[in-house]
């Protein structure tokens, strides 16, 4: 009797639809938010060009797989011009299982609008910020699953999915 119920129950889990081995998590923009603060504020100096990063702000685009974000910055030239503004950026939302941590990589400026100084100082600040960003966010989570959350855990091997609707992160996790 006990090996027809096993039986029963592994064909029963063989035909179930591949959705049901899978996990939605939804993250809000506030949790996103609280992660990245802990990130900032940046600062790099160059030869000729010293810029701070501060004050990001997570920006999520309905429809899209990739997370943004705005963040000022303040900038001192060689000269002694100290130009502000801000910087918007992107990236994809990578997911590390062993860690249950969410980076961003392929991370690119959008736009870029700094005050005060010529368009040649805003190459060079654009050049300072790139790489900064890059190595900041992809080493760095912006956020880790909770390990007392059973049903997280238990999905934490792959992500199959990323969309944003409706201001939050629509993640789907499948277990195996």
């Amino acid at each position: 009797m006990k090996f027809r119920l096993v039986v029963l129950t592994l064909l029963l889990m063989m035909m179930a639809p591949a959705h049901a081995l899978t996990y939605e998590l939804e993250l809000g923009q506030r949790e996103l938010q609280l992660g990245l603060e802990q990130l900032f504020p940046v600062n790099r100096t160059d030869t000729l060009v010293s810029v701070f990063l501060r004050d990001p702000k997570i920006m999520l685009k309905n429809g899209s797989d990739r997370i943004g974000l705005r963040a000022e910055l303040v900038s001192e030239l060689a000269g002694g011009l100290t130009a502000t503004g801000n910087v918007s950026i992107d990236g994809k939302l990578r997911y590390e299982p062993k860690t249950g941590a969410f980076h961003l990589e392929q991370t690119r400026i959008n736009d870029l609008r700094v005050e005060g100084v010529p368009g040649f100082y805003t190459d060079q600040i654009r050049q300072s910020i790139e790489p900064v960003v890059r190595e900041l966010l992809s080493n760095n989570p912006i956020y880790v699953l909770d390990s007392s959350d059973k049903a997280t855990m238990l999905s934490k091997q792959q992500v199959k999915s990323v969309k944003v609707r409706n201001g939050k992160v629509f993640v789907e996790l499948a277990a195996f």
